[in-house]
């Protein structure tokens, strides 16, 4: 490493494994995000799962962050050419930090790649708590997933969470090697701009997310059942998002006559959630399990009241009746209906929500970013290299 007259080292470089298709896009919130990082980092190797739609092996995202390719195949395949991606650009390059944005194959990678001192790895923990019970009921692959991380996590150098909830387990599992990194939006402006009074006219709800097992889609249907059996023409639904129960959802709708009360939309890009976020009274979540949803962040710097299941880190924001509602787990759709009833024949209470948990995410994370939070991590890995990261004395 190169020091400067006033002993500052250069940021050394990372291999940062991924999924995200979006990262291609130079202009995509996942490509930003990544390039943020360039402040810590002299040069940043995002190996990825995904494919260049373009047939791109490499896609240089500024002079210091490049995106490689997959070469597709099936995940075996994917996998080794990961594997053996990054360790020709830490041989090339002189690469000693991996970063895996799970704790599953793609942190065994990281481990295999830097075990017997050639380096160090660190995990990231999102939305996929491996302890919660909901998470290894779901199917026989979460239960495998969650052996694979039982091995992992004790060996990673550093684990990166953002569910304030798991911080609090893991670090009870393993000390100080556990950072916590929220979320926080990118377009704080725009969503800090939402008006907090409520619109006139029907209650609008927003769900926002994947179609899967996780976000307990046959009850997301039943709540629009129940709510247009009790209050018809006077709360409308907006659902947001794509994944392999979209279909099922929109046949449920369609079937129990619900298309006049539920609106559905596929994927959209970070713009149109601001305007879908600017457009609704209330968020609602009804997920098993979640790490801390982004949506939830947007949310609250909007003003935006949740209406929620107890899942990670929302009574961190949420105090249930002074700004939204949590409810526990197994919650049923007449009882969610009841408190969506209340927000939409007073919206009195609606507005006091809003103000509540903007003032609350104001104290917690107001003035912050992304680099804020990632500080502390590139921080503890340089020094397990004996590196210090860009801007930080020697």
């Amino acid at each position: 490493m190169k020091e400067n007259s006033n002993s500052t080292r250069v940021g050394y470089p990372i291999v940062m494994f991924g999924t995200d298709s979006s990262v291609f896009d130079p202009k995509s919130d996942s490509a930003l995000r990544m390039k943020t990082y360039e402040e810590f980092h002299s040069k940043i190797y995002i190996v990825t799962s995904a494919f260049d739609k373009e047939g791109r092996d490499v896609v240089k995202l500024s002079e210091k962050t490049s995106v490689y390719s997959s070469k597709g195949g099936n995940k075996v395949k994917i996998l080794w050419g990961m594997y053996r991606q990054a360790r020709n650009l830490m041989r090339e390059y002189g690469v000693r930090c991996v970063m895996s944005q799970d704790p599953f194959m793609l942190g065994f990678i990281a481990h295999l790649l830097t075990r017997g001192g050639k380096g160090v790895f660190s995990v990231g923990i999102y939305g996929t708590d491996t302890s919660n019970v909901f998470f290894c009921r779901e199917s026989l692959k979460h239960r495998f997933y969650a052996l694979v991380a039982r091995f992992i996590l004790p060996r990673a150098t550093a684990i990166q969470t953002d569910g304030p909830e798991t911080v609090a387990r893991l670090r009870d599992a393993y000390g100080d090697k556990v950072f916590f990194k929220p979320m926080i939006p990118a377009n704080i402006d725009v969503l800090g701009a939402r008006n907090p009074m409520p619109s006139e006219g029907s209650l609008k709800i927003l769900f926002m997310g994947r179609f899967v097992v996780q976000k307990n889609i046959p009850l997301l249907v039943d709540v629009i059942e129940q709510t247009n059996k009790e209050m018809l023409g006077k709360v409308h639904f907006t659902a947001v998002g794509t994944g392999p129960e979209h279909d099922w959802f929109k046949g449920e709708i369609g079937t129990r006559g619900l298309l006049g009360a539920c609106s559905i939309l596929g994927s959209v890009s970070r713009e149109e959630v601001a305007d879908l976020i600017m457009g609704h009274d209330a968020l609602l979540i009804v997920s098993y399990y979640e790490g801390f949803p982004r949506v939830f962040m947007e949310a609250a710097v909007a003003g935006m009241p949740v209406i929620t299941t107890n899942v990670g880190g929302i009574k961190d924001l949420i105090v249930d009746g002074e700004s939204g509602f949590v409810l526990q787990q197994g919650a049923s759709a007449k009882e969610i209906t009841e408190r969506i009833k209340r927000l939409a024949e007073d919206r009195a209470l609606l507005a006091s929500f809003s103000v509540a948990i903007r003032k609350r995410w104001q104290e917690m994370y107001g003035g912050t970013t992304v680099l804020d939070y990632q500080r502390p991590l590139v921080e503890f890995l340089g020094s397990c290299l004996g590196v210090l990261p860009n801007g930080v004395q020697g």
